[in-house]
């Protein structure tokens, strides 16, 4: 799976299943690094593709500051995750525009 369909299943699953703070996945719903963490089976992934992915909403989120606990920050929207997610998916496709 290629960087760029990892971000896009991690955004697709949080506005098709909903956003969480505190886990990977609270019923049903996802936070983001749970979103792009968890493969297509729900079974955690950390490959390449996934390491990079992560690289990729960190830069939009802040490097110094763990995705985590930019997820979990109260008073943290849906939005604003979609927001870092839609950025992070322009990021990568300048990036690598045939995919990586």
């Amino acid at each position: 799976m290629k960087t760029i369909d990892v971000l896009r299943r991690a955004r697709r699953r949080i506005l098709r299943n909903g956003w969480g703070q505190g886990m990977y996945r609270v019923h049903g719903a996802y936070c983001a690094l749970g979103a792009i963490r968890l493969g297509p089976r729900g079974k955690l992934d950390l490959g390449p593709a996934t390491n990079r992915a992560e690289g990729y909403l960190a830069n939009v989120v802040g490097q110094n500051r763990p995705i985590a606990m930019w997820n979990d920050t109260p008073g943290r929207l849906k939005g604003e995750v979609i927001l870092a997610f839609d950025r992070a998916i322009k990021n990568a496709k300048r990036r690598h525009p045939k995919g990586d």
